[in-house]
């Protein structure tokens, strides 16, 4: 739990939103199959 906080206060909020774009990129095509 420390190493998740530690990154999510480092990591800038960009980086997030792209994550979740993938997220949603893998969601989509697996409601395609």
């Amino acid at each position: 739990i420390n190493s998740e906080g530690v990154a999510r206060k480092y990591y800038p909020g960009d980086i997030l939103p792209l994550w979740h774009e993938e997220i949603e990129a893998t969601g989509s095509l697996l409601d395609l199959l």
